[in-house]
């Protein structure tokens, strides 16, 4: 793997190691979903009509068919972020919507942009990498789209951590052992309370006051507890 770039990362109090490397085995854009431009293989040839150069190397050329990529984006019904334009027919809606699919292309060509594969690894309190780690190949990195996947992979770390913490609570043959225990005591009240009330706008907005959280906090820290709190319970029959 040949690491492009590295940075550090906090969530949730705690620090991670984020890895870029380049993803040299994916494939070209166009042979990677449907939902691209035409492309031809390398070819000598010369241009045909509707189509444009992409990209060239020494007397050897890929060329992007426009005119039937637009026909395809008619039948697909493609789109341009913002949307159609006020007046804008289908026809010229297609058509743009192509020719940034061109520049895209045309872009991964002039290695602008290219794929990438994002590592994140949870570091321990000393800043070294726990066994803790998360991972996903074949993200762009055009709009820096390879940089908003750190968040999700850290949550599914987090999702590692409950679940191993969860595993490691002691559970006692006796009850009252049990009741004493916050570790099973707390996720099971905040699980609870997940799966019985049925939130009123004013007495979310209350709790969301009263905690200082935004609302995807809280329903995150419901979740976490219903995860913790179904591991413990598969540990044992009942808990008082």
């Amino acid at each position: 793997m040949t690491e492009f770039d590295r940075s550090l990362h906090e969530q949730h109090g705690r620090r991670y190691r984020v890895e870029f490397h380049y993803d040299q085995d994916h494939p070209a854009p166009w042979k990677d979903d449907d939902g691209r431009g035409i492309v031809s293989e390398w070819t000598t040839r010369k241009k045909g009509p509707g189509e444009r150069i992409l990209h060239d190397d020494h007397g050897s050329y890929r060329y992007f068919d426009f005119a039937s990529t637009v026909e395809k984006a008619r039948r697909e019904s493609w789109g341009v972020k913002g949307g159609r334009l006020d007046g804008e027919t289908a026809g010229q809606y297609a058509v743009r919507a192509v020719e940034a699919e061109y520049e895209y292309l045309r872009a991964w060509c002039r290695d602008d942009w290219h794929y990438a594969g994002v590592v994140v690894t949870l570091l321990d309190d000393e800043n070294e990498p726990t066994e803790y780690t998360e991972s996903l190949w074949g993200v762009e990195t055009w709009g820096d789209y390879h940089t908003t996947v750190i968040n999700e992979l850290v949550e599914n770390i987090e999702h590692q951590l409950l679940q191993h913490q969860a595993q490691h609570v002691r559970v006692d043959p006796e009850p009252d052992v049990n009741w004493q225990n916050d570790a099973i005591q707390f996720p099971r009240l905040l699980a609870e309370i997940s799966a019985n009330i049925d939130w009123t706008r004013r007495q979310l907005e209350d709790l969301m006051e009263a905690t200082d959280l935004t609302k995807e906090q809280l329903m995150e820290i419901f979740e976490r507890a219903t995860t913790a709190w179904d591991t413990i319970k598969a540990k044992t029959p009942a808990q008082r």
